[in-house]
């Protein structure tokens, strides 16, 4: 009989071979791991100006600001109870041609400096394949992932058709997306 952790991110059913909560642990340990990587990235950007007494109190209140928002994700996962599946954000845009490129998702798991990719996106209803609509990496700003539809890319869409891609974390492999992103092009 499987307990209420249904197994970790490699596959791995809990019983006999891990401890009870042992998916959770590992899922808070690595929000946590990933919130210190971050942390530690905004506090070394600030590092020239603290070490030459150029850091006033609107760098700091920035700092501070950048900080919480990346420990608010390590929150959201220890509140996340065990078991729960985690849910990607839904982002749905209507494009029209010469509409705007830039666009952005809450999602309370991300960090700073967290490296993110586009996966191609599909038609949902007849079309062809668009390998390269998000332009770069989708970046991580705050709580946010902000991304740029690609200029040539969106003016080969099809006027009427809507295609649905994915925004994950660069090489976590079978993990869910943390953004579904659909793009409806309107005539």
């Amino acid at each position: 009989m499987a307990s209420e952790d249904q197994g970790d991110v490699n596959g791995a059913m809990p019983g006999n071979d891990t401890i009870p909560g042992f998916a959770y642990l590992e899922r808070v340990a690595a929000a946590a791991g990933r919130a210190v990587t971050a942390n530690t990235r905004v506090i070394n950007d600030a590092w020239a100006d603290i070490n030459q007494r150029k850091y006033g109190v609107e760098a700091a209140m920035h700092t501070w600001a950048r900080i919480i928002t990346n420990s608010y994700g390590v929150v959201t996962e220890i509140l996340r109870p065990p078991g729960a599946v985690p849910a990607p954000a839904w982002l749905v845009i209507p494009y029209a041609r010469g509409g705007n490129r830039f666009h952005g998702v809450r999602v309370d798991s991300v960090f700073e400096g967290e490296q993110l990719a586009a996966t191609r996106f599909e038609p949902i209803r007849g079309g062809d394949v668009v390998d390269n609509l998000v332009a770069d990496s989708p970046l991580v700003q705050g709580s946010r992932i902000e991304f740029e539809l690609d200029e040539q890319a969106v003016r080969n869409l099809k006027a009427g058709t809507s295609y649905l891609g994915f925004i994950v974390r660069q090489g976590a492999g079978a993990a869910p997306p943390l953004v579904v992103v659909v793009v409806q092009v309107n005539p």
